[in-house]
């Protein structure tokens, strides 16, 4: 199975319409509706539709936007983009390219923290229905300090209570929908864990050939392309300013409320 191909596929709350209850499934909150981006990408692992929903969080969302549209070289040239921090049950990060003459633009450039549009702090980490706060599939930043996002994502692989919870980078800003972005979910490789390339290496080299040898099994995104897009003709969000969203930064992205260390506890 490949990625969702239009609209007709999702429910209304994938589509972000969230006037039932539907939602109530997924979400520990009514998320703030609005039209939806869908979004192909392939990974190493399998397809992943992202539905993006720039009414969670309009800056986030149009900067994920920009770097899939990014050309000249395509921000997925080969290798594509590293899978490179992917830790069981917990959470996957990536963003940085595999070939270090893409995303250019992107490095360094920071921009203002969205408004978070969940419930922050410890006596929400799940709700009455024992929804957890940020499910699996849900995408955001990874980032270290306010204003901190740049070009480096998130992904939920499992539900969890405590991303989402206080850090100013952790707005969602989309999710994963259909089944077989799910199942790829299932076959991301986590075995590297936490001690996969380091960002500076990654930033500096790209995914050169001592990164492939040193971690054959890492996964990478190839592409990202629009597949239908409501907002269409709607405003923009307001234009991004400020910030710098430097690499050490980043280190700590996901350790929310004592992230990965108090994951790895509960686990």
């Amino acid at each position: 199975a490949g990625c969702v191909s239009s609209f007709s596929a999702l429910s209304p709350s994938e589509r972000g319409d969230y006037s039932g209850t539907a939602w109530e499934e997924r979400h520990t909150v009514r998320p703030p509706s609005g039209p939806v981006v869908l979004v192909c990408c392939v990974t190493t692992a399998g397809p992943l539709s992202v539905a993006v929903h720039p009414s969670w969080a309009p800056l986030g969302a149009r900067r994920f936007l920009d770097v899939v549209a990014a050309s000249e070289p395509s921000y997925f040239s080969d290798p594509g983009v590293p899978m490179m921090r992917c830790m069981k049950n917990f959470l996957c990060q990536f963003g940085i390219p595999g070939d270090p003459s893409a995303g250019k633009q992107f490095r360094g450039k920071g921009m203002p923290d969205d408004e978070q549009w969940l419930p922050a702090g410890p006596d929400h980490m799940t709700n009455a229905r024992g929804v957890h706060r940020f499910p699996r599939g849900y995408m955001a930043y990874a980032g270290g300090g306010k204003n901190s996002r740049s070009n480096q994502f998130i992904m939920s692989l499992a539900d969890n209570k405590r991303l989402g919870g206080g850090s100013p980078w952790e707005v969602p800003w989309g999710e994963l929908v259909g089944d077989a972005s799910f199942e790829t979910l299932g076959k991301i490789y986590t075995g590297y864990g936490d001690n996969g390339p380091k960002q500076g290496v990654l930033s500096n080299r790209g995914a050169d050939q001592q990164v492939r040898d040193e971690f054959p099994e890492l996964d990478y995104m190839t592409g990202c392309t629009v597949v239908e897009d409501g907002t269409a003709g709607a405003v923009e969000g307001e234009k991004e300013t400020g910030g710098d969203a430097g690499g050490d930064r980043e280190e700590s992205a996901g350790r929310d409320e004592g992230g990965a260390a108090e994951e790895a506890a509960e686990r």
